[in-house]
């Protein structure tokens, strides 16, 4: 997982594995939400015949995950010669990543309503050939009236504090496949 800790002060304390843990609010965010992407995944118990609920594009990839990597769970944040130690290997545990999850935070006005927006015309676009047929088909589906608004969206996405970290990088670039960039539940 690769995210911003968030302040410092602001706790969640959660039990891991018999354990209790304090975790940065912007982290326990990021983990309740990939919670709910697997169980979106999952059969429901139930009745035989009910049809499980349409998993978001997001979570399909998150299903098969069988463990999670997070640095504030992963390394005692306690000791000091620990977290050198473990600094020193950040390349190789990412390196070695099936997949990178990148949590840029919770949604901000505008960002659920983009979020539904991408996933409703990428379903309904062609691999584009070039950049400015996207744009105009983009442009033309979702109106003029709504293109500021999610220009918005957008940028404010793009100003977050993850984009700020140097770590992003080996983070990202690393794992053997694309990061899945993650805004609330888009």
């Amino acid at each position: 997982l690769s995210y911003v800790w968030g302040d410092p002060n602001d706790r969640v304390r959660v039990r891991i594995n018999n354990s209790k843990v304090d975790l940065t609010r912007n982290l326990y965010n990021a983990l309740v939400q990939i919670r709910d992407w697997r169980s979106s995944c999952e059969s429901p118990g139930g009745a035989p015949d009910s049809t499980p609920p349409e998993p978001t594009p997001i979570a399909l990839p998150l299903a098969r995950v069988e463990w999670l990597w997070v640095d504030a769970i992963c390394i005692n944040q306690d000791d000091g010669v620990e977290k050198s130690k473990q600094v020193t290997r950040m390349g190789e545990i990412y390196g070695t990543a099936a997949q990178v999850v990148g949590w840029l935070g919770l949604p901000s006005p505008g960002i659920e309503d983009l979020g539904y927006e991408l996933r409703r015309i990428s379903s309904r676009v062609p691999d584009p050939v070039g950049l400015d047929i996207f744009r105009y088909r983009f442009a033309d589906d979702i109106g003029a009236d709504n293109f500021g608004q999610f220009g918005k969206a957008f940028a404010d996405i793009v100003k977050r504090e993850w984009f700020k970290r140097i770590w992003i990088v080996q983070e990202s670039v690393l794992a053997k496949s694309e990061p899945i960039l993650c805004v609330g539940r888009h």
